[in-house]
């Protein structure tokens, strides 16, 4: 028995999936589960919430050309397209079933081919895509065994570098992966990422690699003694043994904002890859910045040893090394910068890992990880009572940091900082902008990096309460879960496909703009603080569903009028995400639309006599 097989002993990723079914589908959709499930694995560093998994996987079922879930990473340059395919159960995969996702792209570009809504929109996005110089990773991930025809084929599409196709009259040719992902795999990455974070610190030792013409290292301390720096080049393979373990120790990257969501860097594999790139290796790369608390030059100056060693940039290269240390690609010659930093002052390692990763490729809600005002939060959600919650300001921490006996404490109060942000956004007045602008919704609008599109000061920099942030994002999960037994119990005239699908933080920014109707109406004032938001949190049985059916009826006359503008030219998804502009075709401004049908709901139901903030005035008369 080898010793990936003795480390996933006990390690069983089904209950997760089973949970994932429970949590986001309503205990009715497995396979879609498990792709969600799994690209939330495969994926981790791009920090995929539920909200957005649940989003990017509508695509799978009839019509979908081969994909499954897909998701673009344009952060980067070129943009990454992730085209995903899961198949979850017994039974074995045929050639024909790989063959499904590799001709996904010429799928997709087949305009005789039948397509859901899904697969048009992703269609006409990819060959725009591809017009710019995209790259795609293709994954299938499978609980099923191959057949020795179809494990032949995985073999060969594993050493593709490109693929063709036809645009515009044109072959276009552009970078692509493909990877297979088993049992065994999904439950070695699983156990993995697991690992991250748990392991205590660590002594390390380096050794320092000098020449006749240069010195072995430069060493700079700051006033006081209180902090040092230590800059030098050691063989990148000793950093690569450190990271490879076994286990991996992803615990060396606790301090960075991605923590231990990590994955190999395409552009440096390729480097490591080429014998001549990887000899000037040092001198391609940015090498590392490590903090830790302590380390000691040896006797003679010949290397350091390191203790509480963090790595805060140059992850990606790390895992990319431990990934040619496997593969008996890396060498005793190639070399890599490290500069060492001794400090166990958690604000200035903060700035130093703040500093070290500004790069594009980092996103504004990982490096949002390391602001005050998240971790304050952090606290603030711990200490509610009678039941404290685990405010997720690092991804993966939930998943691969918090052991057992931790997460009991919490039972299933997990509270994601993306959900959270596009909830309280949405409660604001701006659901479309939650959608559309997602990736800018951690950005600071002030400062010399201000983004005009950011959220993070309003959201984050206001003062609010624990209470005051939490009833957003408990009214969003009582939405979704509204919108689950709609989907299990078609038939109703509301329940339209086009009109609930995207329509999540719309519907939470309806049931918002009613609460704040009535805090007017009530309190003279639009605000709700944080003893009205706790006695709102702890009764939202008590008051949803009257409110929830109204913002209901809003959204599907409001739809249903847009549509009827706009005829041929009408696509919801489009509508929702974008609903904060005009449609100057048809001079239309949807989010006016769902606020006036909204309030003509409200009237006519006032009229007939039927209370629809009943179960407010008993939350609030009675003192609950």
């Amino acid at each position: 028995m080898d010793a990936r097989q003795v480390d996933n002993t006990g390690i069983d990723f089904h209950p997760l999936v089973e949970t994932v079914n429970t949590d986001e589908y309503g205990a009715s959709d497995l396979p879609r589960a498990f792709v969600h499930w799994s690209m939330r694995l495969v994926l981790a560093d791009q920090e995929l919430g539920s909200t957005t998994l649940k989003e990017q996987t509508l695509i799978g079922g009839k019509g979908d050309c081969g994909v499954d879930g897909w998701f673009l990473e344009d952060d980067q340059d070129p943009p990454m397209l992730h085209l995903y395919q899961g198949k979850y159960g017994e039974g074995s995969l045929v050639e024909s079933d790989i063959e499904e996702l590799w001709n996904a792209p010429l799928n997709l570009l087949n305009p005789g081919r039948e397509k859901n809504e899904e697969a048009a929109s992703l269609a006409r996005q990819l060959i725009e895509w591809i017009k710019n110089n995209i790259s795609i990773q293709m994954h299938y991930a499978s609980t099923c065994p191959l057949a020795p025809s179809a494990k032949a084929r995985v073999h060969l599409l594993e050493q593709q570098k490109d693929i063709s196709l036809g645009i515009e009259g044109q072959n276009v040719r552009f970078p692509v992966e493909f990877h297979f992902w088993d049992s065994d795999k999904l439950t070695e990455t699983y156990r993995e990422r697991l690992r991250g974070g748990m392991e205590p610190p660590q002594k390390y030792h380096l050794d320092f690699v000098a020449s006749a013409r240069a010195p072995k290292y430069v060493q700079v301390e700051l006033p006081g003694g209180t902090t040092r720096t230590i800059l030098f080049l050691c063989k990148a393979i000793e950093i690569a043994r450190i990271f490879a373990g076994p286990p991996k120790r992803w615990e060396l990257f606790r301090e960075n904002p991605r923590g231990p969501l990590q994955r190999y860097h395409p552009q440096i594999w390729a480097t490591l890859n080429d014998p001549a790139k990887r000899a000037k290796f040092h001198t391609l790369n940015n090498g590392l910045s490590i903090v830790c608390e302590h380390y000691e030059i040896d006797y003679g100056g010949t290397g350091v040893t390191v203790e509480g060693l963090r790595i805060v940039n140059g992850c990606q290269t790390t895992v990319t090394l431990g990934r040619a240390l496997d593969q008996h690609i890396l060498d005793e010659q190639t070399l890599i910068t490290v500069r060492l930093t001794e400090t166990t002052d958690p604000d200035y390692r903060k700035d130093i890992s703040e500093a070290n990763n500004t790069q594009k490729q980092v996103s504004s809600a990982q490096l949002a990880s390391l602001e005050d005002e998240l971790r304050n939060y952090q606290n603030l959600f711990q200490a509610l009572r009678p039941e404290p919650y685990y405010f997720e300001i690092q991804t993966g921490a939930w998943d691969y940091m918090l052991n057992r006996d931790e997460k009991k404490r919490y039972g299933n109060r997990h509270i994601e900082k993306e959900t959270l942000a596009q909830a309280n956004l949405s409660f604001m007045g701006e659901p479309s902008e939650a959608m559309e602008y997602r990736r800018f919704i951690f950005r600071r609008t002030t400062g010399s990096s201000g983004d005009s599109r950011g959220s993070f000061d309003k959201i984050f920099g206001a003062k609010h309460s624990a209470e005051e942030l939490l009833l957003p994002w408990l009214i969003l999960k009582k939405v979704e879960a509204a919108l689950q037994r709609a989907e299990a119990n078609p038939g109703n005239a509301l329940t339209n496909p086009e009109f609930t699908r995207y329509s999540l933080l719309h519907r939470t920014w309806l049931v918002a703009e009613l609460l704040q109707l009535y805090s007017i109406r009530r309190f003279s004032t639009p605000k709700l603080d944080q003893r009205k938001a706790r006695m709102l949190c702890e009764h939202t049985d008590r008051w949803f569903d009257d409110l929830y059916t109204l913002a209901d009826e809003a959204v599907f006359e409001a739809m249903e009028s847009i549509k009827a503008r706009m005829g041929e030219e009408f696509e919801a998804r489009r509508i929702f995400r974008a609903s904060h502009h005009t449609l100057e075709r048809v001079d239309v401004f949807p989010n006016k639309v769902f606020k006036e049908k909204l309030q003509r709901l409200l009237s006519t139901k006032e009229r007939r006599g039927e209370d629809v903030f009943r179960g407010l005035n008993e939350v609030f008369l009675t003192g609950a």
